[in-house]
């Protein structure tokens, strides 16, 4: 079974968890609101009643301290923090707590559980965590425990009592992507936070290696390459004979879709955290209905189009998908009922009118099917008329930037004739020669900007585009491998991602 399968499985079928193993600290009073905005890491006044939001508490030296889910009810604010997390985070919470009108305590009569595979409610960024509740009985039918796991692993979720035994920077965790809202303002630890966000990144930081064959590794074990440490296990899971393993990774290893060969001789593909989160749900799904479809398996691309709109009521791509599957085993009056709610979601669609009538056709609905032809046909024309005024609009830009490349142009001349080897004169040149398809110019441009600085990262990924337009394949990938290897190590992770990405389609 493939990992999206898997995730098709929980999400088709959603399951309860109990929270026993967590605590609850109730924080209420007129100024909790103000306090716990300055204090923590994400963005409490986002939260509406109801809504709740993974945060966490750091140090001034932007360590750690404590990680919980935020809960906003009209009576308050609730720290769900893990049980043996209790008196650390209450420690940390009246540190700083001076006149503020605001009470803390702790709520020992309320247990929480989550639906694992629920949509997220509003305010709650792609956690595994679904929907939370006050718990009113003990009867729960608990899944197996792998399900969490998977989407712990997937997810990169941060749990404190497993993530966080030694005192840990946020940057070297997903938190920054869960618990991180760097527009809020100030709080402890920001600036470190902040600065190392802004510049290189963590040195350390969880990601996901993913390695075939069912390859399994251990908790806590060494990976290397070349004896060089390149990062620690933390956890694995193998779906379908294949490995998902989170490693603290290095820095320079952190590109998108290498491919690195650890010591062991074990061959694995690096895959920034989250691989999942509910935010991808949709579309992860939808995709996999349409293998099914292309496949012949009606009813499991049937099944995997109604989670799809399930996840994501306005996707619009798996109505028409629906409907178009409905339609070919001859289900018109279902297939309709789908098209009819595409136009809900989509009015200027003429596909939906196009099938309208269509099915109505087939059902003897003549005047109806008349209707929705003509329908489609209005939209067309509108469609053309938009796309009239869009062309319009480009030509309009076109000129506008053939204006600005003419201005920029005189301005890298100018620097030029003062220093014919500056780098950001040379790559200029090199971008407006590439922008006009002058490749023969734009390659000895970018040539000089490399021997002038052979750590302009962005130099190599241009370079090695015009390498392409003139046909030189095999130069061009020595390039982008070469350029790969340099911005990893400056921490330049966009032109790495990029030039990986293009290496990959080579």
């Amino acid at each position: 079974m493939s990992f999206i399968d898997s995730v098709y499985n929980i999400l088709n079928k959603p399951s309860k968890y109990v929270l026993s193993k967590h605590k609850v600290i109730s924080i209420t009073g007129v100024d909790s609101e103000l306090f716990l905005h300055n204090q923590t890491t994400n963005n409490i006044k986002s939260l509406n009643n109801t809504n709740f939001q993974t945060n966490s508490l750091l140090s001034n030296k932007g360590i750690v301290e404590a990680i919980f889910i935020l809960l906003k009810t009209q009576s308050g604010y609730h720290v769900i923090v893990e049980e043996n997390q209790l008196a650390k985070t209450l420690e940390r919470l009246n540190q700083f707590l001076i006149s503020e009108d605001v009470e803390v305590s702790v709520d020992n009569n309320t247990i929480y559980y989550f639906y694992l595979g629920e949509r997220n409610l509003e305010g709650h960024k792609g956690v595994f965590l679904g929907e939370l509740g006050v718990l009113s009985t003990n009867k729960l039918d608990l899944p197996d425990i792998e399900d969490l796991k998977l989407f712990k692993i997937l997810s990169g979720y941060p749990v404190f009592s497993e993530d966080f035994i030694k005192p840990t920077l946020m940057n070297n965790s997903c938190l920054t992507y869960y618990a991180y809202d760097p527009k809020k303002g100030c709080f402890p630890g920001n600036e470190t936070v902040s600065k190392i966000e802004s510049r290189k990144g963590a040195g350390f930081k969880d990601s996901l290696l993913i390695f075939d064959n069912g390859t399994s590794f251990d908790i806590g074990e060494k990976l290397s390459i070349h004896n060089k440490k390149i990062g620690t296990v933390k956890d694995s899971i193998i779906i379908d004979d294949r490995t998902y393993v989170v490693v603290d990774l290095l820095r320079e290893y952190r590109v998108e879709g290498k491919k690195i060969r650890i010591d062991e001789g074990k061959e694995g593909i690096v895959h920034s955290l989250p691989l999942y989160d509910s935010s991808k749900s949709a579309e992860l799904i939808y995709d996999r209905g349409i293998e099914h479809f292309h496949a012949g398996n009606d009813e499991l691309a049937q099944n995997y189009f109604e989670l799809a709109i399930k996840l994501e009521p306005k996707f619009a791509d798996a109505y028409e998908s629906m409907a178009v599957l409905l339609g070919r085993v001859e289900k018109f009056e279902d297939a309709i009922k789908y098209l009819e709610q595409l136009l809900e979601v989509d009015p200027k669609s003429v596909l939906a009118h196009t099938n309208l009538s269509m099915f109505h056709m087939k059902l003897g609905n003549i005047d109806i099917a008349e209707e929705h032809k003509s329908q489609a046909t209005l939209k067309s024309f509108e469609k053309f008329g938009e796309e009239a005024e869009l062309k319009r609009a480009k030509e309009e830009k076109a000129v506008q930037d053939a204006q600005e490349l003419k201005r920029r142009e005189g301005m890298f001349k100018e620097v030029l004739e003062m220093d014919e080897e500056d780098p950001l004169a040379n790559y200029g040149m090199g971008e407006i020669s590439f922008n006009r398809k002058e490749y023969e110019n734009a390659k000895s441009y970018l040539d000089k900007v490399l021997k002038a600085d052979e750590k302009y990262s962005v130099a190599y990924v241009l370079l090695g585009k015009t390498l392409v337009a003139l046909g030189e394949s095999d130069k061009a990938k020595e390039v982008f491998e070469r350029g790969v290897d340099i911005a990893a190590k400056n921490g330049d992770l966009m032109p790495a991602n990029e030039m990986q990405n293009l290496l990959t389609k080579m």
